[in-house]
């Protein structure tokens, strides 16, 4: 098994024929369960799961048109591309300008699929590019890269430091660890306030600026769990995150946005956006602290509409407009498999699969419900379609 960076104390992990199972609390697998037997089978298994062919082909085919479309001479990955000769006309510059987002989402589909040149390319990007004066990341630079943004955000930072971890672990290169520890450094500097982990910071000639808004989609309870076991100055972080993350759920599978430093409140708009409630479930998960209610909520979902909604109702949690996006059957995958669900992950895979173009030809391997391709839903279908089978193959340790 490919060697892995330092597993947290917090995490047990149980090793049995090269499975690797974070603990999952009782109450979680329960609630996960209950919610579970409710939901006819027949509603949630006639979705066929894929093969391991199909898998292989469909990474492909991904892989092929996000080096071929969305990456440019430098390797930098643009916001979204047209599949279709106008698509992105009247839309503003900065709608195909190149995020940390993508570059930390490139570098973890890379780290996992063992593709090194692809790494080292993004990483270049992150130090010669992003990287701003305080170690944080530049969250967006200009579609030719002459011009970056004077602000940070914590996901997009948090994501960059854990496939640096990751790289560094699989690969053996400690200049990887070092580097996540200049991130991190400025992550904790800059982006923890009162021991907590604000959205973002801002920077210019007279100095660096802390927000004062916690985006509870950006509490990457993992990374911080792996930092604090190398750095004890993170325990706050990650315990005031868990105890947010905790606190703004509804109990039903779906979170608060957000959480004010200066008002100690949540603020829960209507409707809930399901990507963020996916990634605040996820980083629950990852930890074996919950979102088992989350990945309820959408089996449910799935079995009565035969998709998942980008946005459901604050009260009711019913789905809301037509909005759909294959980052959510990407990131519903990646909540069942955190979980220990290979079923489930299997299900929202091939509904992910069903999202895949085919042809026109320039479109082939796009993962687009419309006539632009965006990057975010690309390499989230990409790391979850590998996740899958990394997992199939018992590599858990690796996710």
């Amino acid at each position: 098994m490919v060697k892995e960076t330092a597993a947290p104390a917090r995490f047990v992990a149980l090793a049995s024929e090269g499975w690797m199972v974070q603990r999952c609390p009782l109450w979680v697998l329960l609630s996960w369960l209950l919610v579970r037997v409710a939901i006819p089978a027949s509603a949630l298994e006639q979705v066929t799961a894929p093969t391991d062919r199909v898998l292989v082909l469909a990474e492909d085919a991904a892989l092929r048109f996000v080096q071929r479309r969305m990456l440019d001479a430098r390797r930098a990955p643009h916001t979204r591309v047209a599949l279709e000769p106008g698509a992105l006309a009247g839309e503003l510059p900065g709608a195909r300008s190149v995020l940390s987002e993508s570059v930390g989402l490139l570098m973890t589909y890379a780290a996992l699929a063992d593709a090194r040149p692809l790494f080292d390319a993004q990483l270049r990007l992150a130090e010669r590019v992003l990287q701003g004066p305080h170690g944080l990341l530049a969250w967006r630079a200009s579609r030719h890269l002459a011009r970056t943004d004077a602000s940070s955000a914590s996901i997009d930072d948090l994501t960059v430091v854990r496939a640096l971890l990751r790289a560094s672990a699989r690969w053996d290169r400690p200049d990887l660890a070092r580097s996540a520890a200049a991130i991190s450094t400025g992550i904790l500097e800059h982006q923890v306030v009162d021991g907590v982990l604000v959205d973002a910071a801002s920077w210019n000639g007279d100095g660096i600026y802390s927000g004062r808004e916690v985006q509870l989609a950006y509490l990457d309870l993992r990374t911080m769990a792996l930092l604090a076991e190398r750095d004890a100055a993170w325990e706050p972080a990650y315990e005031s995150g868990l105890r947010l993350l905790r606190e703004g759920g509804d109990g039903h599978g779906l979170f608060a946005e957000t959480w004010s430093l200066d008002s100690g409140e949540y603020a829960t708009p209507d409707p809930v956006n399901g990507i963020l409630a996916a990634y605040c479930a996820l980083h629950l998960a990852e930890v074996g602290e919950g979102g088992a209610e989350t990945l309820a909520l959408f089996d449910a979902r799935l079995a009565d509409a035969g998709r998942l909604a980008g946005r459901y109702g604050r009260d009711d949690r019913a789905p809301v407009d037509g909005y759909e996006a294959a980052a959510v059957y990407a990131l519903a995958a990646r909540l069942s498999l955190a979980l220990g669900q290979i079923e489930p992950a299997e299900r929202y895979v091939a509904r992910l699969l069903e999202t895949q173009k085919s042809e026109p030809r320039g479109a082939a391997g796009a993962f687009s419900l419309g006539n632009t391709a965006h990057t975010f839903d690309n390499l989230h279908a990409l790391i979850a379609v590998r996740s899958l089978r990394l997992a199939r193959a018992g590599r858990w340790g690796m996710l």
